[in-house]
């Protein structure tokens, strides 16, 4: 069976006990297998134990006391062998360095910083209508580009062109420039038109003349308007 997909989270979590030598069973295999694999995933374990590398080196060793371990090896000699013995040694080593290197990692999950939230960029529409209540044109204006996305529905005919406005709160037109009868119009706002393109300015649509660009104002009635609404 394939792999379940790793969000974010667990995919940098699988790196970091990758890194501490933590995991076992088909959980380390899991995560071997995506090293060798992944060239993220190679770098995030890198990363890991690069981060960790100074950490390890500050934490003391911790064994338990001189009698511990001989009365345990006491207590099984009657019945092991010195092969098991060896493998009592070794795992009394791999359990120290396990119980620091969990420790660590519990310090470094409660003191890591909430990674910060994907916000994602905000956009403002506009739906512009003629009198009778039918589409005329829809507007989308991404904040971070500046620009705006304009989708003509049914522009009427004619041999002026199709000129786009802002009219903020209380101020005068200004031009954004003309768009395409039909079709979709992508216009590039101009830093100081920009903040006039606020939650609950009205876009308005015009026919104008196509020399004299950008125009100072409206010359043409206005087809229709809409506010400018923040998704």
């Amino acid at each position: 069976m394939a792999d379940a997909v790793l969000s974010p989270e667990e995919f940098d979590l699988l790196a970091a006990e990758l890194a501490l030598g933590v995991i076992e069973g088909e959980d380390r295999v899991r995560a071997l297998r995506l090293q060798l694999a992944d060239r993220s995933f190679r770098t995030a374990v890198a990363a890991w134990q690069e981060r960790l590398a100074p950490m390890l080196a500050e934490i003391p060793s911790a064994a338990p006391g001189t009698g511990v371990w001989p009365r345990i090896e006491q207590m099984l000699a009657p019945v092991a062998s010195g092969g098991v013995l060896r493998k009592l040694r070794a795992w009394r080593a791999g359990a120290v360095a396990a119980s620091a290197a969990a420790a660590l990692f519990a310090v470094l999950l409660l003191t890591r910083p909430a990674p910060e939230p994907i916000r994602p960029a905000e956009a403002a529409v506009a739906q512009l209508l003629d009198q009778s209540g039918a589409a005329l044109l829809v507007a989308r204006y991404d904040q971070a580009s500046g620009t705006l996305r304009v989708r003509a529905v049914r522009l009427p005919e004619s041999q002026r062109v199709p000129e786009l406005w802002v009219v903020p709160a209380g101020g005068a037109p200004q031009s954004l420039g003309l768009i395409n009868r039909t079709g979709v119009s992508n216009v590039a706002a101009e830093p100081a038109v920009r903040a006039l393109l606020q939650d609950g300015a009205v876009i308005a649509v015009t026919l104008e003349p196509a020399d004299g660009l950008p125009h100072q104002a409206p010359s043409g009635a206005i087809l229709g308007s809409a506010p400018l609404s923040t998704l």
